[in-house]
Protein backbone atom coordinates (compact mmCIF):
# COMPACT_ATOMS: atom_id res chain seq x y z
CA UNK A 1 0.00 0.00 0.00
CA UNK A 2 0.97 3.80 -0.35
CA UNK A 3 1.37 5.08 2.86
CA UNK A 4 2.15 8.69 4.56
CA UNK A 5 3.75 7.80 7.62
CA UNK A 6 4.08 10.61 10.86
CA UNK A 7 6.16 9.90 13.96
CA UNK A 8 8.77 11.35 15.63
CA UNK A 9 10.02 8.81 18.69
CA UNK A 10 12.16 6.07 18.37
CA UNK A 11 8.94 4.23 19.68
CA UNK A 12 8.06 5.02 15.82
CA UNK A 13 11.02 3.56 13.88
CA UNK A 14 10.41 0.30 13.87
CA UNK A 15 7.06 0.51 12.94
CA UNK A 16 8.43 2.35 9.80
CA UNK A 17 11.16 0.16 9.40
CA UNK A 18 8.48 -2.87 9.51
CA UNK A 19 6.28 -1.42 6.39
CA UNK A 20 9.30 -1.12 4.40
CA UNK A 21 10.44 -4.29 5.30
CA UNK A 22 7.09 -6.01 3.93
CA UNK A 23 7.07 -3.80 1.01
CA UNK A 24 4.53 -1.39 1.44
CA UNK A 25 5.75 2.12 0.05
CA UNK A 26 5.89 4.94 2.03
CA UNK A 27 5.75 7.93 -0.50
CA UNK A 28 6.11 10.55 2.64
CA UNK A 29 7.64 10.34 6.27
CA UNK A 30 6.21 13.72 7.79
CA UNK A 31 7.97 14.49 10.99
CA UNK A 32 8.65 17.38 13.34
CA UNK A 33 12.27 19.79 12.83
CA UNK A 34 15.43 19.28 14.17
CA UNK A 35 15.95 20.85 17.50
CA UNK A 36 18.49 20.82 20.40
CA UNK A 37 18.97 17.64 22.01
CA UNK A 38 21.52 16.09 24.81
CA UNK A 39 23.93 17.87 26.99
CA UNK A 40 25.52 19.76 24.41
CA UNK A 41 22.18 20.91 23.30
CA UNK A 42 23.57 20.70 19.60
CA UNK A 43 20.64 20.65 16.67
CA UNK A 44 19.94 16.88 15.48
CA UNK A 45 17.49 15.58 13.50
CA UNK A 46 14.59 12.97 16.22
CA UNK A 47 15.19 9.42 15.75
CA UNK A 48 12.79 8.95 12.55
CA UNK A 49 14.38 11.45 10.73
CA UNK A 50 17.93 9.96 11.45
CA UNK A 51 16.18 6.76 10.21
CA UNK A 52 13.76 7.37 7.18
CA UNK A 53 16.76 9.31 5.71
CA UNK A 54 19.05 6.26 6.11
CA UNK A 55 16.25 4.35 3.87
CA UNK A 56 16.63 7.81 1.37
CA UNK A 57 12.66 8.04 1.98
CA UNK A 58 11.18 11.80 1.70
CA UNK A 59 11.39 13.38 4.89
CA UNK A 60 8.94 16.50 5.46
CA UNK A 61 9.58 18.37 8.76
CA UNK A 62 6.17 20.16 9.78
CA UNK A 63 5.55 22.36 13.04
CA UNK A 64 2.02 23.28 11.95
CA UNK A 65 -1.20 21.93 9.44
CA UNK A 66 -0.11 24.80 6.18
CA UNK A 67 -1.97 24.66 2.97
CA UNK A 68 1.32 23.41 1.46
CA UNK A 69 1.07 20.59 3.61
CA UNK A 70 -2.92 19.63 2.71
CA UNK A 71 -1.74 19.66 -0.74
CA UNK A 72 1.35 17.35 -0.56
CA UNK A 73 -1.35 15.19 1.12
CA UNK A 74 -4.44 15.46 -0.82
CA UNK A 75 -1.76 14.85 -3.85
CA UNK A 76 0.31 12.04 -2.81
CA UNK A 77 -2.26 9.36 -3.72
CA UNK A 78 -2.10 7.52 -0.27
CA UNK A 79 -4.13 4.39 0.37
CA UNK A 80 -4.05 4.92 4.06
CA UNK A 81 -2.19 7.45 6.67
CA UNK A 82 -0.37 6.08 9.89
CA UNK A 83 0.40 7.59 12.88
CA UNK A 84 2.90 6.60 15.60
CA UNK A 85 3.81 8.77 18.43
CA UNK A 86 3.95 11.51 16.09
CA UNK A 87 3.13 14.03 19.40
CA UNK A 88 0.23 15.96 17.66
CA UNK A 89 -3.09 16.55 17.81
CA UNK A 90 -4.18 16.20 14.17
CA UNK A 91 -7.42 19.41 13.07
CA UNK A 92 -10.55 18.37 11.56
CA UNK A 93 -9.35 19.36 8.07
CA UNK A 94 -6.74 16.50 8.01
CA UNK A 95 -9.60 14.40 9.30
CA UNK A 96 -12.28 15.17 6.60
CA UNK A 97 -8.80 15.19 3.66
CA UNK A 98 -8.14 11.73 4.68
CA UNK A 99 -11.22 10.41 4.15
CA UNK A 100 -11.35 7.60 7.16
CA UNK A 101 -8.02 5.75 5.81
CA UNK A 102 -5.84 6.75 8.93
CA UNK A 103 -4.15 4.47 11.67
CA UNK A 104 -3.06 5.71 14.53
CA UNK A 105 -1.12 3.22 17.18
CA UNK A 106 -1.32 3.84 20.59
CA UNK A 107 0.22 1.40 23.20
CA UNK A 108 -2.52 0.93 25.94
CA UNK A 109 -5.69 -0.64 25.94
CA UNK A 110 -7.80 2.06 25.10
CA UNK A 111 -10.16 3.61 26.22
CA UNK A 112 -7.69 3.40 29.13
CA UNK A 113 -4.67 5.78 29.16
CA UNK A 114 -5.52 8.36 26.25
CA UNK A 115 -2.78 10.73 25.54
CA UNK A 116 0.61 11.32 25.00
CA UNK A 117 2.02 9.22 27.90
CA UNK A 118 0.18 6.13 27.87
CA UNK A 119 3.90 3.92 28.86
CA UNK A 120 5.54 6.25 31.41
CA UNK A 121 1.97 6.05 33.23
CA UNK A 122 0.90 2.90 33.18
CA UNK A 123 4.68 1.82 34.82
CA UNK A 124 4.44 4.14 37.06
CA UNK A 125 0.51 3.18 37.92
CA UNK A 126 2.54 0.25 38.63
CA UNK A 127 0.10 -1.40 36.10
CA UNK A 128 0.17 -5.34 35.89
CA UNK A 129 -1.30 -5.04 31.86
CA UNK A 130 -1.24 -2.74 29.05
CA UNK A 131 -1.89 -3.41 25.31
CA UNK A 132 -1.29 -2.21 21.55
CA UNK A 133 -4.54 -0.32 19.91
CA UNK A 134 -4.64 0.75 16.34
CA UNK A 135 -7.62 2.91 15.83
CA UNK A 136 -8.97 5.62 13.65
CA UNK A 137 -7.82 9.08 14.04
CA UNK A 138 -10.28 11.12 15.00
CA UNK A 139 -10.41 14.78 16.37
CA UNK A 140 -10.73 13.76 20.24
CA UNK A 141 -7.66 12.21 20.88
CA UNK A 142 -7.25 8.92 20.65
CA UNK A 143 -11.15 8.24 20.36
CA UNK A 144 -10.91 6.59 17.20
CA UNK A 145 -13.09 2.92 16.65
CA UNK A 146 -10.84 0.32 17.00
CA UNK A 147 -9.30 -1.62 14.09
CA UNK A 148 -7.30 -4.37 16.42
CA UNK A 149 -6.54 -4.65 20.40
CA UNK A 150 -3.79 -7.12 22.01
CA UNK A 151 -3.12 -7.18 25.32
CA UNK A 152 0.29 -7.58 27.27
CA UNK A 153 1.69 -8.15 30.06
CA UNK A 154 4.26 -5.94 32.22
CA UNK A 155 6.87 -7.44 34.07
CA UNK A 156 7.85 -6.47 37.48
CA UNK A 157 11.28 -5.78 36.22
CA UNK A 158 10.18 -3.87 32.98
CA UNK A 159 11.25 0.05 32.78
CA UNK A 160 10.30 2.32 29.80
CA UNK A 161 12.66 1.44 27.18
CA UNK A 162 11.87 -2.77 27.80
CA UNK A 163 8.12 -2.49 27.47
CA UNK A 164 8.06 0.20 24.69
CA UNK A 165 10.80 -2.58 22.74
CA UNK A 166 8.00 -5.63 23.32
CA UNK A 167 5.07 -3.50 22.57
CA UNK A 168 6.87 -2.54 19.17
CA UNK A 169 7.50 -5.76 18.29
CA UNK A 170 3.69 -6.81 19.22
CA UNK A 171 2.48 -3.90 17.12
CA UNK A 172 4.37 -3.85 14.06
CA UNK A 173 3.20 -7.07 13.75
CA UNK A 174 -0.56 -5.93 14.28
CA UNK A 175 -0.23 -2.92 12.36
CA UNK A 176 1.15 -5.29 8.54
CA UNK A 177 -1.58 -7.41 9.40
CA UNK A 178 -3.86 -4.68 9.84
CA UNK A 179 -2.67 -2.96 6.47
CA UNK A 180 -3.65 -6.80 4.25
CA UNK A 181 -6.96 -6.89 6.24
CA UNK A 182 -8.47 -3.35 4.85
CA UNK A 183 -6.09 -4.20 1.41
CA UNK A 184 -8.71 -6.87 0.57
CA UNK A 185 -11.42 -5.68 2.73
CA UNK A 186 -11.87 -7.87 5.37
CA UNK A 187 -12.36 -6.06 8.86
CA UNK A 188 -14.07 -3.22 10.11
CA UNK A 189 -13.71 -0.90 13.18
CA UNK A 190 -15.51 -0.80 16.48
CA UNK A 191 -16.39 2.01 18.50
CA UNK A 192 -14.53 2.28 22.09
CA UNK A 193 -16.15 1.38 24.96
CA UNK A 194 -17.63 4.64 26.92
CA UNK A 195 -16.40 3.08 30.22
CA UNK A 196 -12.80 2.86 31.43
CA UNK A 197 -11.79 5.84 29.89
CA UNK A 198 -8.50 7.97 31.58
CA UNK A 199 -6.03 10.47 29.91
CA UNK A 200 -2.20 10.79 30.23
CA UNK A 201 -0.61 14.24 30.19
CA UNK A 202 3.06 15.49 29.37
CA UNK A 203 5.74 15.15 32.36
CA UNK A 204 8.35 17.93 33.16
CA UNK A 205 11.89 17.40 34.37
CA UNK A 206 10.22 18.27 37.71
CA UNK A 207 8.43 15.32 37.35
CA UNK A 208 11.32 12.96 36.98
CA UNK A 209 12.84 13.88 40.46
CA UNK A 210 12.80 11.01 43.52
CA UNK A 211 10.19 12.19 46.25
CA UNK A 212 12.33 10.18 49.25
CA UNK A 213 8.70 10.39 51.37
CA UNK A 214 7.11 8.49 49.10
CA UNK A 215 6.67 4.63 49.80
CA UNK A 216 8.90 2.22 48.07
CA UNK A 217 6.64 0.56 45.44
CA UNK A 218 6.33 4.34 44.40
CA UNK A 219 9.84 5.19 44.07
CA UNK A 220 10.66 1.81 42.22
CA UNK A 221 7.59 2.29 40.03
CA UNK A 222 9.05 6.36 39.24
CA UNK A 223 12.65 4.39 38.24
CA UNK A 224 10.72 1.83 36.00
CA UNK A 225 8.86 4.64 34.63
CA UNK A 226 11.71 6.87 33.66
CA UNK A 227 13.71 4.63 32.65
CA UNK A 228 17.20 4.90 31.26
CA UNK A 229 16.30 8.12 29.26
CA UNK A 230 15.08 10.92 31.14
CA UNK A 231 15.93 9.23 33.76
CA UNK A 232 14.60 9.48 37.56
CA UNK A 233 16.72 12.25 39.10
CA UNK A 234 18.06 12.61 42.24
CA UNK A 235 20.93 14.92 43.82
CA UNK A 236 23.84 13.92 45.76
CA UNK A 237 26.38 16.15 47.47
CA UNK A 238 25.48 18.85 44.63
CA UNK A 239 25.68 16.54 41.70
CA UNK A 240 22.45 15.34 39.70
CA UNK A 241 22.30 11.34 39.90
CA UNK A 242 20.05 9.17 37.95
CA UNK A 243 19.10 6.11 39.38
CA UNK A 244 18.43 3.55 36.21
CA UNK A 245 17.32 0.53 38.30
CA UNK A 246 16.68 -0.77 42.06
CA UNK A 247 15.11 -3.19 43.95
CA UNK A 248 12.97 -3.68 47.03
CA UNK A 249 14.53 -4.97 50.23
CA UNK A 250 13.46 -5.84 53.85
CA UNK A 251 14.35 -3.65 56.48
CA UNK A 252 18.07 -4.34 56.82
CA UNK A 253 18.52 -3.89 60.76
CA UNK A 254 15.11 -5.46 61.19
CA UNK A 255 13.48 -2.53 63.08
CA UNK A 256 16.48 -2.36 65.75
CA UNK A 257 17.56 1.19 64.31
CA UNK A 258 14.76 3.38 63.56
CA UNK A 259 16.45 7.40 63.50
CA UNK A 260 17.12 7.06 59.55
CA UNK A 261 15.63 9.97 57.56
CA UNK A 262 13.76 9.81 54.25
CA UNK A 263 16.61 9.79 51.42
CA UNK A 264 19.00 8.78 54.02
CA UNK A 265 21.47 5.98 53.29
CA UNK A 266 21.48 3.16 55.82
CA UNK A 267 23.64 0.71 53.86
CA UNK A 268 26.69 1.19 52.15
CA UNK A 269 28.76 -1.84 51.70
CA UNK A 270 29.36 -4.82 48.66
CA UNK A 271 25.35 -5.82 50.00
CA UNK A 272 23.89 -3.13 49.05
CA UNK A 273 23.64 0.76 48.88
CA UNK A 274 20.68 0.90 50.59
CA UNK A 275 18.45 4.17 51.12
CA UNK A 276 15.40 5.22 53.40
CA UNK A 277 12.19 6.02 51.71
CA UNK A 278 8.19 6.41 52.71
CA UNK A 279 6.36 4.13 54.48
CA UNK A 280 3.47 2.47 52.15
CA UNK A 281 0.26 3.99 52.19
CA UNK A 282 -3.16 2.08 53.32
CA UNK A 283 -3.49 0.87 49.51
CA UNK A 284 0.28 0.36 48.69
CA UNK A 285 -0.04 -3.53 49.29
CA UNK A 286 3.16 -4.15 47.22
CA UNK A 287 5.88 -2.15 49.19
CA UNK A 288 7.56 -4.87 51.71
CA UNK A 289 9.49 -1.91 54.08
CA UNK A 290 10.36 1.86 53.93
CA UNK A 291 13.71 0.89 52.31
CA UNK A 292 15.12 1.19 48.48
CA UNK A 293 18.55 -0.51 47.41
CA UNK A 294 19.64 1.35 44.24
CA UNK A 295 21.64 -0.99 41.55
CA UNK A 296 22.67 0.95 38.64
CA UNK A 297 23.10 4.95 38.86
CA UNK A 298 24.53 7.51 36.42
CA UNK A 299 26.10 10.33 37.78
CA UNK A 300 25.97 13.72 36.34
CA UNK A 301 28.66 13.92 33.50
CA UNK A 302 29.83 10.34 33.60
CA UNK A 303 29.20 6.76 32.80
CA UNK A 304 26.36 4.20 34.17
CA UNK A 305 27.53 2.67 36.52
CA UNK A 306 26.39 -0.62 39.18
CA UNK A 307 26.21 0.39 43.05
CA UNK A 308 29.75 -0.96 43.57
CA UNK A 309 31.47 1.04 41.28
CA UNK A 310 29.59 4.23 42.95
CA UNK A 311 30.02 3.13 46.28
CA UNK A 312 34.12 3.47 45.29
CA UNK A 313 34.10 6.50 43.49
CA UNK A 314 32.23 8.68 45.74
CA UNK A 315 33.05 7.18 49.11
CA UNK A 316 29.68 6.64 49.95
CA UNK A 317 29.31 6.01 54.13
CA UNK A 318 25.97 5.58 56.06
CA UNK A 319 24.53 8.53 56.95
CA UNK A 320 24.79 10.43 53.35
CA UNK A 321 21.76 11.50 52.00
CA UNK A 322 20.12 11.39 48.80
CA UNK A 323 17.68 15.14 48.69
Amino acid sequence: MKVLFFGSSEFSVPFLEELINTGHDIIIVFTGFDKERGRGKIISPNPVKSFASGKKLYVSEIEDFTDSFYEKMVHSGFDYIISVSFGRIFPEKFIELAGGKTINVHPSILPAYRGPSPIISALLNGEALTGITLIKIEKKIDSGDIYMQTHLAIAAKDNRETLEEKLSLVGKKMLVLLLELLKNENTAAYPQPENGISYTGFFTAKDTVIDWKKSQAHIINHIRAFGFSPGSKTNYRGKIIKVLSAKPVKDPYNGTKNNFQNGQVVRADRQGLIVKCGEPGKNDSSSISNFISLQKLKPQDKNSMDYVDFLNGYRVKPGDFFE
